[in-house]
């Protein structure tokens, strides 16, 4: 049974390894990035799509485990069908991952930008206006101080958490045209396995390929026995002892 489970390992070429390590790597740190972000930033329907960037980072974590290290520590669970399958989902899902995370993270950024630039026009107005008058206020100083240190702190998150995002979408498309690579090379060497003459039991149906071939072909080693219909009399092809009637 054995040389029939490694019917479903398919011939790939070495450099695709290191294409599935690049894409758990990167998911690992886009894993990061979204969730500093998700910290940094949180209203809005940011939660969803940072949300389904970390699924997704999950997803590529435990499919490229799979696809990396059952062929070689676990042949019997894997399945060629179900590879496949697995790729075709992370073309999909990191397609949805970074496009929503690109249009949240493009918004944030402009408004970071424009924030920005209405502080630099304040604060030049206000050092002008500053000049020509006393400041007689000193007795709340040190709190108004804190406040706008605790203010200064949480917009640099608030910034941080955007560009974060805005990072990760971009490393989140990387990451979905490696699974394209990865999707049609093994695409390939999945159809060429398929028109191996050696691998003819192979079924389409993603089940284990058992032993023996098609039907009517009988199993190796079973004898064959054929016989004729007579009536109630069931007379054998081979040997001379004649049936008992039925």
């Amino acid at each position: 049974m054995g040389a029939y489970r490694d019917q479903h390992i398919v011939e790939q070429p070495p450099w695709l390894k290191f294409i599935r390590i690049a894409q758990v790597g990167l998911s690992l740190l886009i894993l990061a990035l979204a969730a500093f972000a998700l910290s940094a930033i949180p209203y809005g329907n940011t939660f969803g799509t940072f949300g389904f960037n970390i699924f997704t980072c999950i997803f590529t974590l435990i499919v490229g485990s799979y696809l990396i290290l059952t062929p070689i520590k676990a042949p019997k669970l894997y399945n060629c069908w179900a590879a496949l399958v697995l790729e075709i989902f992370g073309v999909i899902f990191w397609l949805s991952a970074f496009a929503t995370l690109a249009s949240w993270a493009s918004l944030g950024l402009l408004t970071i930008g424009a924030l920005d630039k209405r502080d630099a026009k304040k604060s030049s107005s206000s050092s002008s206006s500053s000049s020509s008058s006393s400041s007689d206020t000193s007795f709340n100083s040190d709190y108004y101080n804190r406040l706008q240190k605790e203010a200064e702190d949480r917009y640099a998150k608030y910034q941080a958490g955007w560009r974060c995002a805005g990072a990760a979408a971009g490393l989140g498309g990387i990451v979905w045209i490696l699974f394209m690579i990865t999707l049609i090379t093994y695409s390939i060497f999945l159809h060429r396995h398929r028109m191996n003459p050696e691998n003819k039991g192979l079924p389409d149906n993603g089940t284990p390929a058992r032993d023996g071939g098609e039907a009517g072909v009988p199993r190796s080693g079973a004898a064959e026995v054929k016989g004729h219909e007579m009536g109630s009399v069931h007379v054998g092809a081979v040997g001379g002892e004649y049936p008992r009637p039925y």
